[in-house]
C-alpha cells in the first residue's frame, strides 16, 4: 500500500489500481483486475446490506444467557426479528444511495466523520475488555484464555456438511490446526480488503500536488490496522475462550447477527447489561458506512473503466452506455453511482430464510465491520 501510494502521489490517474497494471505490465492484465475490482465492490455492497438484515436478527439464546447467570432473561430486538428483512434493505439501500450523490466535499466530510467515530469506537473496545479482564469478576487470572487448555492453537476443527441434519466433521491433530489457520486468513484476507479506496481518491484530491495526503493515508491505514485490530482481537481475547459455544458453527460466506460477535458474548460473560445491544447498534452502523464507501468505490472503478474503450465490446448500444457512464455531475459519476447501486438490489434475497448460509463453512469475524 505505501508503494500504490507513492505511485498514485507521482501518477494521479483514475483508477490507479489497475491503470498501473495496465500501463507497467500488460494491458490485459489491466483490463481484467478493473472488471473483477469494479465486481468485487458492488458484490460487497450487496453483502453488507443482507449483513444488516441479520444484525437486526439480534436474539441471544436464552439458554446461553441462563448457563451464564446474565441478569436479564432475554437479549434481543423484537422490531429486528418481526421485520422482514426487505424494510432494512430497501431502506439501507435508499441511504447508500443518496450518501454518494452528495457532491465530493460533502461525501468526504461526512467519510471522515464517520471514520472518527469508528476508530474512537475500537479503542473504546480495547479499553473496555482491558478492563473486564483486569477486574478478573468471573475468572481467576488476567491471561486465562491463554493458558492450557486453550492457548494460542485449537486442537480440533469441526466443519459443518451438507445440510444441517448431517452430522459435523471434526479434524484433529495437525490437520485441524491447519485447517483452523487456513480459514481464519482467508477470513482476515476477505476482512481487510479496501484498503485502496484511498487510493481511488487521488483524481478527486484538489490538493494532491501540495500535499502528500495519499502517502499518509497508506502509512495511517496500515498503522491502524496493525495496531487496533491486533489490540482488539488481542484484547477481546482476555475475556472468551475460542470454545466459547457463542463462537461455534459461525461462517464467512454466511452472514449473522451481532450476537455472535465475540464482543457481545464478552458482554454478556461479563455482566454488563445494555452493552449487547449498543454493540450491536454500532454494527449496523459500521455496515452501513462499508457499504456505503464500497459504492463509492465501485461507482469511481467503472468511471475509470468507462474512459477506456479497449474494455467495452465495440458495439454501437455499448459505445453509447460507455459515453453516459464517463460523464459527471458535480464532480460526481452519476451514471456510474446508479449503475453500481443496481447490483445492491441482490440484497433482496436476504428476505429468503435460507440465504444466511452460503458456500464452504468458514469462520466469521465480526471485526471487519469495524
Amino acid at each position: 500500500m505505501a508503494s500504490m501510494g507513492e505511485m498514485t502521489a507521482l501518477f494521479p490517474v483514475k483508477g490507479p489500481t489497475f491503470e498501473f497494471a495496465r500501463r507497467f505490465i500488460d494491458e490485459s492484465i489491466g483490463l481484467s483486475a478493473a472488471w473483477m475490482m469494479w465486481f468485487s465492490y458492488v458484490c460487497v455492497v450487496a453483502a453488507e446490506l443482507s449483513a444488516i438484515t441479520e444484525i437486526f436478527k439480534f436474539r441471544v439464546d436464552p439458554t446461553y444467557l441462563r448457563d451464564l447467570n446474565y441478569p436479564e432473561e432475554t437479549v434481543e430486538w423484537a422490531a429486528g426479528l418481526g421485520t422482514n428483512p426487505s424494510v432494512w434493505v430497501g431502506l439501507f439501500l435508499i441511504v447508500v444511495l443518496l450518501v454518494n450523490l452528495l457532491p465530493v466535499r460533502q461525501y468526504g466530510r461526512l467519510e471522515y466523520i464517520f471514520g472518527c467515530i469508528k476508530i474512537t469506537f475500537l479503542v473504546a473496545l480495547i479499553m473496555i475488555n482491558v478492563v473486564l479482564s483486569a477486574r478478573q469478576r468471573f475468572h481467576q487470572t488476567r491471561f486465562w484464555t491463554y493458558e492450557t487448555p486453550w492457548g494460542f492453537a485449537t486442537t480440533t476443527f469441526t466443519a459443518r456438511a451438507g445440510t444441517a441434519g448431517q452430522p459435523p466433521i471434526v479434524y484433529t491433530g495437525p490437520t485441524g490446526q491447519f485447517a483452523a489457520f487456513w480459514t481464519t486468513m482467508v477470513t482476515s484476507f476477505f476482512s481487510l480488503m479496501g484498503w485502496d479506496l484511498i487510493l481511488l481518491t487521488a483524481p478527486e484530491n484538489r490538493h494532491l500536488q501540495r500535499e502528500e495526503t495519499i502517502k499518509i493515508s497508506t502509512r495511517k491505514i496500515a498503522l491502524r490496522v496493525i495496531v487496533l485490530y491486533t489490540l482488539a482481537v488481542f484484547a477481546v481475547g482476555l475475556n472468551i475462550p475460542y470454545t466459547d459455544e457463542g463462537l461455534r458453527n459461525l461462517t464467512i460466506n454466511g452472514v449473522w447477527g451481532g450476537h455472535s460477535s465475540a464482543f457481545v458474548l464478552v458482554a454478556i460473560r461479563e455482566h454488563v447489561v445494555g452493552l449487547p445491544h449498543f454493540l450491536n447498534g454500532f454494527f449496523i452502523f459500521s455496515a452501513a458506512t462499508t457499504g456505503i464507501n464500497s459504492l463509492y468505490g465501485a461507482s469511481r472503478l467503472l468511471h475509470a473503466i468507462a474512459s477506456l474503450r479497449d474494455a467495452w465490446p465495440q458495439w454501437a448500444w455499448m459505445e453509447s452506455i460507455r459515453s453516459r457512464l464517463e460523464r459527471t455531475r458535480l464532480g460526481v459519476p452519476m451514471n456510474a453511482v446508479f449503475v453500481s447501486w443496481l447490483f445492491g438490489f441482490i440484497a433482496f434475497s436476504s428476505s429468503n430464510s435460507q440465504s444466511a448460509e452460503v458456500g464452504i463453512p468458514l469462520p466469521y469475524l465480526p471485526l471487519r465491520r469495524c
